[in-house]
């Protein structure tokens, strides 16, 4: 949950304390404080607080002053909530009330209208976040905003170069430099995080970590490594369930943490990197300069030198005239994947001899999507014949709803198809 609170960072942390966990932003010139935390409740009574949360699939906003409390929940068009079904009315009456009690509390009661269009467009927490960040301007409430990124995996197999050509042919333009083993990745259209997270999911990257470098606004920077983990599921599931488990450490962010008052939270965190990237390095040699930087110093650049990061990383994250050249990943040909993937199952290497077994089967996906296509236009041609003699046709009285949808899906059905054996055939 994200709170946002008119208290200092002090107040907020003292008051999480007890708890054992939580994360405060620095406070803004108007004075506010971004809180993470999982118990709102601890921090009330320090000042007016915006809680915003997302809980199976509803969001919920809430806002609390001095003159009470305003909230509002609600599920978005995609969620499927019988509970949202009521009096419309009284929701948008709901809705009004907590986007002009938000405008209010930032002081900004101009701003209720755009406020209020906003909370009927969003679909989920961090795309309200965004936009309230917009209209209202909030203190800062990602610890880890990245200006400038660059995702790193130690692993040049075919079948991770196969991934990132099918990523690219799927919208997203990646450039990609082969760091002497260490493949550095960078995408126009997405997050470094966003684009971490989807590697280190994939099958394709093994057990290899993902590491993401980052920089934020003046001297921020952070280091997160991502690796895929199994634990078990939980009953009715399948016995295993893939996870995603991150380790992060951050510099000059302007965030603390409860967990932070243990000096040796921090150094648990790169110890944790150190081990996973390099395995025979002592994690005390990082030093405490680099838990906690002095100075001028690079914290971020000293601790990838100690893991065995290229320095080339770091020349490409910061845009250095003398970093490698990012090379633009082709998008994936279907026809040339499928080569490829038919060349490791068999071990065979010379293309001639797999050209008749690869030609056959082709010819008969084509034949297949072919015959699909032809049922399709012919149910097509039905459909428009019923819709057009008002049900004649086929000696019905009238031409019902269920034969105009039937008619857009085989339509649709029939475009399909006939996109498919373009794209076979190319």
């Amino acid at each position: 949950m994200l709170v946002l609170l008119r208290a200092a960072q002090a107040d907020a942390l003292a008051a999480l304390r007890p708890m054992g966990r939580g994360d405060a932003g620095p406070t803004s010139p108007a004075g506010w404080t971004a809180v993470r935390t999982e118990d709102a409740d601890a921090l009330a009574g320090l000042g007016d607080a915006v809680h915003i949360d997302e809980s199976q699939g509803r969001i919920v906003l809430e806002v609390r002053t001095a003159e009470g409390t305003t909230s509002w929940s609600w599920c978005p068009d995609w969620c499927e909530d019988e509970a949202e079904l009521g009096d419309e009315e009284q929701d948008a009456v709901r809705r009004s009330a907590v986007a002009n009690a938000v405008a209010q509390a930032f002081g900004q009661p101009a701003e209720h209208g755009r406020v209020e269009a906003l909370l009927r467009e969003v679909l989920d927490e961090e795309e309200l976040i965004e936009g309230l960040d917009r209209i209202v301007d909030l203190p800062a409430w990602d610890r880890r905003w990245a200006a400038r990124s660059v995702v790193l995996i130690r692993d040049g197999s075919e079948e991770l170069r196969m991934a990132l050509r099918l990523l690219a042919r799927g919208g997203h333009p990646l450039r990609v430099a082969d760091l002497d083993g260490t493949l550095a990745m960078q995408c126009a259209e997405l997050e470094g995080r966003a684009l971490a997270e989807m590697l280190a999911e994939s099958r394709s990257t093994g057990k290899a970590p993902v590491v993401h470098l980052w920089r934020g606004s003046g001297s921020a920077a952070g280091i997160d490594l991502l690796r895929r983990d199994r634990r078990p599921g939980p009953e009715g599931w399948a016995p295993w369930v893939r996870d995603v488990e991150t380790t992060a450490i951050d510099w000059d962010t302007g965030w603390r943490s409860v967990e932070e008052d243990d000096p040796r939270h921090r150094e648990d965190l790169a110890g944790t990197i150190v081990r996973t990237l390099a395995p025979a390095t002592d994690s005390d040699a990082l030093g405490r300069p680099v838990i906690r930087p002095e100075g001028d110093r690079d914290p971020m650049a000293s601790m990838a030198a100690m893991v065995g990061i290229p320095p080339q990383a770091i020349a490409i994250l910061d845009g250095d005239t003398d970093a490698p050249a990012m090379q633009a990943v082709k998008p994936a040909s279907l026809v040339r994947e499928l080569w490829q993937c038919v060349r490791e199952v068999t071990g065979v290497r010379d293309r001639a001899a797999l050209r008749v077994p690869f030609v056959v089967l082709s010819v008969l996906g084509a034949v297949i999507v072919v015959l699909l296509g032809l049922v399709c236009l012919g149910m097509t041609a039905v459909g428009i014949a019923v819709v057009a003699t008002d049900g004649a046709f086929v000696d019905e009285p009238s031409a019902t709803v269920e034969d105009w949808i039937s008619v857009f899906l085989f339509a649709l059905l029939t475009i399909v198809m006939a996109w498919n054996l373009a794209r076979l055939v190319r």
